[in-house]
């Protein structure tokens, strides 16, 4: 039986077309990766920063729990100023220094929503279960208008698609739930 025409050039010509396919798709793997490591490590400055920030004496998220764990309407007023203070002295700066700090953030909005946790209606009216707080069943009020809100706006105009939005969970224990959400670019412009 005589081989096909042309069956050296072909066989010659295979491993090269294996390797530069290989290299075209690592290469492509590089650049997707890149990509998305490159977001994910923003994100993970961003939340760092929401999290750990110090401004005055605590965190956002112990005051968001100082916040939730608040018993009278009085104290709460007095930590919603404390946290709107807080949120403007976390963000304010970043606008000044745009230009001049690691990943050329513009923040735009930056929101705290908080869910307060409700008593189980599993329970009746009269039960005591007083010094067993572990032991009441909790659960998170779900509806919107049980959402309180505290607000940080630049007052900078901005289209949805330009921007992008991080939500994550500061504080999620017994007593409650918050949620920064934070609308916000980064990488606007390289020197």
């Amino acid at each position: 039986m005589k081989p096909w025409p042309g069956r050296e050039w072909w066989i010659g010509l295979a491993p090269p077309l294996v390797v530069l396919t290989l290299l075209a798709l690592a290469s492509g793997y590089a650049v997707y990766w890149r990509f998305h490591a490159e977001q994910a490590a923003d994100e993970r400055a961003l939340r760092e920063w929401l999290e750990e920030a110090r401004v005055f004496r605590k965190t956002l998220p112990e005051l968001c729990r100082d916040y939730l764990q608040a018993p009278s309407a009085e104290q709460r007023a007095a930590l919603r100023q404390e946290l709107a203070d807080q949120l403007q002295a976390m963000a304010a700066p970043l606008r000044q220094y745009t230009a001049h700090l690691p990943l050329f953030p513009t923040v735009y909005r930056l929101e705290l929503h908080f869910r307060q946790a409700v008593p189980s209606p599993s329970l009746a009216q009269g039960d005591d279960l007083t010094g067993h707080a572990s032991q009441i069943p909790q659960r998170l009020a779900e509806a919107p208008s049980d959402m309180e809100t505290v607000i940080w706006d630049s007052g900078l105009s901005f289209a949805a698609q330009q921007v992008r939005r991080l939500e994550p969970v500061l504080v999620r224990d017994g007593f409650g739930e918050t949620r920064a959400v934070l609308w916000y670019q980064l990488h606007a412009f390289y020197h």
